[in-house]
């Protein structure tokens, strides 16, 4: 048998289409890169008659990837990086491509790489610009300076080249906005990723018309996650299913009269705290309440650990009336601890994982001003979340809903169900009682992790994402599932401040193969998240409707998983060790087969809670998971090489 060195892909009728060679596998910052992938890719543009790509030392002597390509049409090379950005990973579009009249050929009429033309990393010196920078490209590159941490950026420079990614371009959408007061979308960005291409777009855009307060006495929009929230209520009125625990310790000498005035004051700031929810014959609405007819009601409780514990259970095991304000509710516990803590246990409809960071932040520092003496600031929010609502629908065209849903339509089509080894019966409509356990990651393994997240171009999320998609495959046996996550949904800065349920759930589909080595996978999956993140205006409902319009009342629908991940990159209120503990002790409800929320700390060590649905699970599998998980990091950390189906590395 002769090795051919051929590497091909097998159709879904059979055949095997050639897609490069195995001998042009390169690495690049660690990221293993094969040049005919990125070739096919480039191929398949209209205008691209042929094309080549190798690796080469950049200006800087670092590895770049360069490509070479023959055109029909001349100029057709600057739309290339848009176009393989909007396909491949970061790691795999080329830092430079050139039109030439003809790619170079052996003898035998394959690609002659050495005989390619040198690339031309820096400009000539006549194309320097000799006019001075213009004041959007000033603007453009503050924010560089200031997203990507970088002193100096060129015009040509590229975003992605020089270490950013989509979190990161979501933070500069949001600041060329606020320095620019123009409207500068995401897609835009993504799309054209240089200094002097982005000020173009701020050339080209008109003034931001800024989001205005709805007129008084005027109906109140609710969000579309909203309708989701109220209607999942009536199938079953008063669930618990859906509550957003705030657990927050306070300095030792906190007394329950400061904690009672400081919630009167962030509730007073933000209308959503002070909100019901009504149907009448125009459908769903909001009214909210005037600040002085919310009465807050702070519970105190003493006793030990085991004492909180039991609290913070009974707290969580009732959901709320929503035609009745506030959908809250909130107790101090000491539980031993010389600090207090402070429980907030809010229904969903009224926030988000971003909204318990804003809540934790203003209590803390409301908490501060009283015990120094001053007067708490009682500043109202220049927008409301319902302001926001109104905004965000306007922006969802019929047009761009199509054209979202039909992306999700083709992704999530026969999409497998994921089950686990042992799963249990399911009943004809799914039991939301569930357990958890804790998960830990060392900060060794987790550092090694981000670092190599950063050389591929992307981010925490997605390395951690590439984890628990591993060890749910590796215990299911089964590759192809949907792994569904949050996504923030706040596109704006005027946004950031507002308390408010505005994420919405997105369904990932990596399709991830046992042979991929772990730093293929992540690549895979960042580019998964990326396609995703690009038409997460949909909402989640909207695109369950399409995808599968007859619904199964024993599971969620399209996922039967859930990630989430929170640090000081990801938005979000992190508790305390102990409170972890609590929280595993106390969460008894499941809103999927299975739940993993992890939260990063500051000497790079993560803790988490392994949630399970006690119906469908044991605990033991639940252990296994988190088992899995930290063996995993240890082993790809340690060697990001190998293949994720390899036998043995995740100690089972």
């Amino acid at each position: 048998m002769y090795r051919t060195g051929d590497l091909v892909r097998r159709l879904p009728n059979g055949r095997y289409e050639f897609v490069g060679r195995i001998d042009t596998q390169v690495k690049i910052n660690g990221v293993r890169v094969e040049l005919g992938e990125v070739e096919t890719t480039l191929a398949s543009h209209p205008s691209v008659v042929e094309a080549a790509v190798r690796v080469d030392d950049g200006s800087n002597g670092a590895k770049r990837l360069a490509a070479w390509v023959v055109v029909s049409h001349p100029g057709t090379a600057a739309s290339l990086t848009g176009f393989l950005r909007d396909r491949l990973p970061p790691a795999l579009v080329p830092a430079l491509i050139t039109e030439i009249d003809a790619i170079p050929r052996t003898s035998s009429g394959k690609t002659d790489r050495a005989r390619l033309p040198e690339p031309v990393w820096d400009a000539p010196a006549d194309t320097v610009p000799k006019t001075p920078l213009t004041a959007e490209q000033r603007i453009v590159i503050a924010c560089w300076q200031q997203v990507l941490g970088v002193e100096q950026c060129g015009l040509d420079d590229d975003f992605f080249r020089l270490g950013g990614h989509s979190l990161l371009l979501t933070q500069l959408a949001a600041l060329l906005c606020q320095m620019s007061g123009l409207d500068v979308g995401l897609r835009e960005l993504h799309y054209n990723a240089t200094v002097a291409q982005q000020a173009e777009l701020l050339r080209q855009a008109g003034e931001l018309r800024p989001i205005t307060p709805a007129p008084g006495g005027s109906r109140l929009t609710v969000s579309h996650a909203q309708e989701r929230f109220w209607i999942l209520d009536r199938v079953n009125p008063h669930s618990h299913e859906y509550l957003l625990p705030i657990l927050i310790r306070l300095p030792a000498d906190t007394t329950a009269d400061i904690i009672d005035q400081a919630l009167a004051v962030v509730v007073a700031r933000h209308e959503i705290l002070r909100t019901r929810f009504v149907m009448d014959s125009q459908g769903l609405t909001a009214v909210v309440e005037p600040a002085k007819s919310i009465a807050v009601k702070l519970r105190s409780h003493d006793g030990g650990p085991g004492h909180a514990s039991a609290m913070i259970t009974q707290m969580l095991e009732n959901g709320f009336d929503l035609s009745a304000a506030p959908p809250w509710r909130a107790a101090v516990v000491r539980d031993g601890a010389d600090e207090p803590l402070l429980v907030l246990v809010c229904h969903h409809i009224i926030g988000d994982g971003w909204s318990s960071q804003i809540i934790e932040s203003e209590i803390r520092e409301r908490v501060a001003e009283l015990r120094a003496g001053l007067d708490p600031q009682r500043t109202v929010t220049p927008l409301g979340y319902f302001d926001a609502s109104a905004w965000l629908r306007s922006q969802l065209s019929e047009e761009l809903l199509t054209k979202q849903l039909g992306y999700w339509h083709s992704t999530l089509a026969d999409l497998p169900v994921l089950e686990l080894p042992g799963i249990g019966r399911l009943a004809p409509q799914r039991d939301i009682a569930g357990d958890a356990v804790t998960v830990e990651l060392p900060a060794s393994s987790v550092k090694a992790l981000v670092a190599l997240a950063r050389q591929a171009g992307t981010t925490p999320y997605v390395a951690l994402l590439t984890l628990w998609t591993i060890a749910l495959a590796r215990a299911a046996g089964q590759w192809d599932f949907g792994v569904a996550s949050p996504h923030v949904g706040r596109s704006r800065p005027e946004l950031h401040a507002i308390v408010g349920p505005f994420a919405d759930t997105l369904v990932l589909r990596p399709r991830l193969d046992p042979d991929l080595c772990f730093t293929d996978a992540l690549a895979r999956v960042e580019r998964t998240c990326r396609e995703a993140f690009v038409h997460s205006d949909a909402p989640f409902e909207s695109v369950v409707d399409a995808v599968v319009p007859v619904r199964d009342l024993s599971r969620t629908s399209l996922f039967q998983n859930l990630f989430t991940f929170t640090s000081d990159d990801q938005f979000g209120h992190v508790p305390g060790s102990r409170e972890v503990e609590l929280l595993a002790q106390s969460w008894k409800v499941s809103r999927t087969d299975l739940e993993l929320a992890l939260w990063m700390y500051r000497d790079g060590h993560i803790e988490g809670l392994l949630g399970y649905a006690s119906a469908l699970y044991r605990e033991d599998t639940a252990e296994d998971l988190a088992h899995r998980l930290r063996e995993l990091a240890d082993s790809f950390a340690a060697d990001p090489e190998l293949a994720i189906g390899s036998p043995g590395i995740d100690g089972s």
